[in-house]
């Protein structure tokens, strides 16, 4: 019988690439975490991940596979660094998107121990910060991140994920039944440091 052939499709990856810079300087950062995800708006769970990190010359590449009807959120994240992320609906087939350079500025660590008007650890409470501008990073491609969260453990510890930027920060609870007494307001200073 006659040979049978077969070949793999031609790809239609498109092609993410950008670079890191530090804000204050524009240094390229190296080590810097990329995270795209992908997920059908309807139902708001990622169903695809790619994740990179950057070069010595701060720059990164990702390829994915562009699907119809679907969101992507990119976010940017570096060690000390106030985290980057974009979200956009349109990423035709063999598209190279040029993201641009992407600057970090350095932010602060929050961390402290929530405790009830006894002095109790209080566990399992959402706290939230925000107040953070929606600053776009490239024509259609806006900013989501304006607000950050954490949640207390057993002895009450909590810490919110990454550096967080200067300014005044409202500090409340999305726990049901809970309320913030004190502090209302979180001002953070425009260094690195734990507060």
């Amino acid at each position: 019988p006659a040979a049978t052939i077969t070949s793999d499709p031609p790809s239609t990856r498109a092609t993410l690439r950008g670079r890191c810079l530090a804000q204050e300087d524009r240094s390229p950062l190296p080590g810097c975490t990329i995270t795209l995800m992908v997920w059908i708006p309807t139902n708001g769970i990622p169903e695809t991940t790619v994740e990179t990190t950057t070069g010595s010359d701060g720059c990164f590449t990702l390829l994915v596979d562009p699907l119809p009807a679907r969101r992507y959120l990119l976010q940017a994240r570096g060690i000390g660094r106030v985290p980057q992320a974009g979200t956009w609906t349109d990423l035709a087939a063999n598209a190279v998107l040029d993201i641009g350079d992407i600057e970090l500025a350095r932010g602060a660590v929050v961390a402290g121990i929530a405790v009830d008007r006894d002095g109790h650890p209080v566990a399992g409470i959402v706290l939230r910060l925000q107040g953070m501008e929606s600053l776009p990073l490239r024509g259609s491609i806006s900013s989501n991140i304006g607000d950050f969260r954490a949640t207390s453990t057993e002895d009450g510890r909590f810490s919110f994920e990454g550096a967080l930027p200067q300014g005044n920060w409202d500090l409340d609870t999305i726990t049901s039944g809970l309320g913030i007494a004190e502090p209302k307001t979180v001002v953070l200073p425009n260094r690195g440091q734990t507060l």
